[in-house]
């Protein structure tokens, strides 16, 4: 059984089918996911859209394009009240959050601006002793200055559709992240993305369709991704280690439960 990491499934292009999407994922071994948090606006929407859906678990925090929909103020209100919802919604992960380069540089929010924000959010992962889920363009280095410079989080974290070079994972690794791959590394054309799946240690290796938006194999957008659609990303992953596809869906799958604390049943 299969466990895709970094699925928007509350987004408003599965209104209309959430359920049967779900089942489609389920009838081909994609039996859990992770839901993240955007938006405060979205919280609470997510656990009860997601709630009567089995094997599904959420998470609370503010990504770095929603942080052009409020204001500092806002932003503020909703860090405070970010571990209370936690709690309330059981949420399993803080995020998620992190540092958009590329967003800072066509007029978002300023990177020192988002800098501020990812760290109340590790605080806060601190604070609950829960796992966070980044996302990282074009901010490596500024982003393992800063974790380099707070050390490792009780719970681990995870590098959301990691876009670093392999030779930045045992940096990351060291820090307690895991490493999700999703739709990109089915292009032969991703040779980065390719190489850092190939260097990433078993325990820290997890499976993404970050659907609905990122299409599988970097095709052009329009076709809507959707959890089912890990298969492929998995066929790909296991060609490039040389592993059995039932050993990766295997570990993944444990990678994913340990992370997110998941309690579902052993396949």
């Amino acid at each position: 059984m299969w466990f895709d990491s970094h699925c928007h499934l509350d987004f408003a292009s599965f209104d209309g089918d959430r359920a049967a999407v779900w089942d489609r994922a389920q009838r081909l071994g994609v039996d859990g996911a992770f839901v993240p948090g955007v938006s405060p606006a979205q919280w609470r929407r997510v656990a009860r859209q997601l709630a009567g859906l089995p094997g599904l678990c959420w998470g609370v925090g503010l990504h770095p394009y929603h942080l052009e929909e409020s204001t500092p103020a806002h932003w503020r209100q909703a860090l405070d009240s970010l571990p209370q919802c936690y709690r309330q919604l059981g949420a399993c992960a803080v995020g998620e959050c992190g540092l958009d380069a590329r967003l800072a540089k066509r007029g978002g929010p300023d990177l020192e601006v988002q800098v501020g924000v990812l760290e109340a959010h590790l605080d806060i992962a601190r604070l609950l002793g829960a796992p966070i889920v980044v996302h990282v363009v074009g901010a490596h280095g500024r982003m393992l200055q800063l974790l380099e410079r707070r050390g490792p989080l009780p719970a681990g974290g995870i590098l959301h559709s990691y876009s670093g070079s392999a030779e930045l994972v045992p940096r990351y690794a060291r820090l307690g992240f895991s490493f999700g791959f999703g739709g990109a590394v089915v292009s032969d054309r991703a040779r980065r993305a390719r190489d850092s799946v190939r260097r990433v240690e078993p325990q820290q290796l997890l499976l993404e369709t970050d659907a609905p938006d990122q299409p599988i194999g970097g095709g052009g957008p329009g076709r809507r991704n959707e959890p089912a659609a890990l298969l492929q990303v998995a066929e790909t992953v296991a060609s490039l280690r040389n592993i059995p596809l039932d050993a990766l869906a295997e570990s993944t799958r444990a990678n994913a439960l340990r992370l997110f604390g998941v309690g579902m049943a052993a396949a």
